[in-house]
């Protein structure tokens, strides 16, 4: 998993040759079904391969349920593990937010909900104490507002979020 994170973490072409290869099922099968170390190394995978995909390797990851299993780790004890879940659900949102423009609903963001993601997003964003507090909240924000109460902040200024 670790070759195939740096693999991903490549060109288009790179990330297409391992779509291509057709392991990243399995790597979806680790990052839902893993002990904790393949779930982290999954993490990093998926993590990598949509922040530097194209939307259709975007769209094809997501098509492998790859959502609830991201969600789950946000409650992960390995900070460096929710902030690549944090941003491989940024990504992925993105997308949906880009398809969304034709159909009206983010399906990216309806299965994080599904997934109670909004729940743990909600949580961190409220946690004074949490590294990914203003992110979270960032997310919430851009993807999920007419989920949010608007005058909600999150514990954190919105003029002080950032990706």
């Amino acid at each position: 998993l670790w070759t195939l994170s740096n693999i991903a973490a490549g060109t288009r072409a790179q990330i297409q040759a391992v779509l291509d290869a057709n392991v990243f099922p399995r790597v979806i099968h680790f990052l839902t079904e893993g002990e904790f170390i393949h779930r982290k190394e999954a993490v990093w995978v998926v993590s990598n391969a949509v922040h530097g995909g194209s939307r259709e390797q975007v769209r094809y990851i997501v098509s492998l349920e790859c959502i609830p299993a991201l969600c789950q780790m946000l409650i992960a004890a390995d900070q460096r593990v929710v902030s690549a879940a944090l941003e491989a659900i940024v990504f992925i949102l993105t997308v949906g937010k880009h398809d969304a423009a034709g159909v009206g609903v983010n399906r990216s963001a309806v299965q994080v909900e599904e997934a109670n993601g909004m729940q743990f997003l909600t949580a961190m964003a409220s946690d004074p104490h949490s590294e990914h507090s203003t992110k979270a909240g960032k997310i919430l924000d851009v993807f999920f507002e007419s989920e949010v109460d608007a005058h909600t902040n999150h514990g954190v200024d919105a003029s002080q979020r950032a990706f």
